[in-house]
C-alpha cells in the first residue's frame, strides 16, 4: 500500500489533543511544524485516496488516573509547605533551636517593683527576628521559582546561548 504524507493544520492549544487522536487511529505522527500565528502543522502518513480526519471527532487515548499538572503542584506543595511551616510555629510557640531554653509562662504576674527578665525578652524578640527572617528567605525563594516559571523559555534560551559561548570560547572560536 502507497502512503503519502499530508499536513493538518491545528492550533497551538489542540495540539496534543490531535496528536493524541491520529496516533490512536494508527497513523503516527511524522513532523510537527510551527507556523506564525499559534498554528502547527502536523504531518501524518496516510494511504493513497484516505479522506482526510477531522481530529475532534475522533477517539483519543485516555490518561493515567495519576496525571497532575507539574506546575500547579509545585504550587501547591509550596503553599502546604509554607502554611504547615506556620502552623507548626503558631502550634509549638514560635522557633525552637536545639540548645535553646525553652520560656515557661511566669507563675505569677510580676508586682511593680520587680522587673521583667531582659535575657527572656531578648530571647523572645530573637526568635521573632529568625521567624521573619525564615519568612524572607521562604518568600524570596517563592519569588525566585515564580520567576523561574515564568520566564522558563527565555531563561532556557539564555542558558543555551551562555552555554554555545562557553563551548566557543573553550574551542577557541
Amino acid at each position: 500500500m502507497n502512503y503519502e504524507p499530508r499536513g493538518y493544520e491545528v492550533q497551538g492549544r489542540h495540539l496534543g489533543w490531535a496528536k493524541s487522536a491520529f496516533e490512536t487511529a494508527g497513523y503516527p505522527v511524522q513532523m510537527v511544524m510551527p507556523q506564525p500565528g499559534g498554528v502547527y502543522v502536523i504531518i501524518i502518513n496516510m494511504p493513497l485516496g484516505a479522506p482526510d480526519l477531522d481530529f475532534r471527532s475522533m477517539p483519543t487515548k485516555s490518561r493515567t488516573w495519576l496525571r497532575l499538572p507539574s506546575a500547579r503542584l509545585m504550587i501547591w506543595l509550596a503553599v502546604a509547605a509554607i502554611g504547615a511551616v506556620g502552623v507548626w510555629m503558631l502550634v509549638n510557640g514560635g522557633v525552637k533551636l536545639p540548645g535553646m531554653p525553652v520560656l515557661a509562662a511566669p507563675a505569677s504576674v510580676p508586682t511593680l517593683p520587680t522587673l521583667p527578665d531582659v535575657g527572656g525578652i531578648q530571647r523572645t524578640v530573637d526568635g521573632a527576628v529568625n521567624a521573619a527572617k525564615a519568612t524572607l528567605v521562604a518568600v524570596l525563594g517563592m519569588g525566585a521559582l515564580f520567576v523561574a516559571y515564568k520566564f522558563r523559555g527565555p531563561l532556557g534560551q539564555l542558558g543555551g546561548m551562555v552555554g554555545d559561548l562557553a563551548k566557543g570560547l573553550r574551542h577557541g572560536r
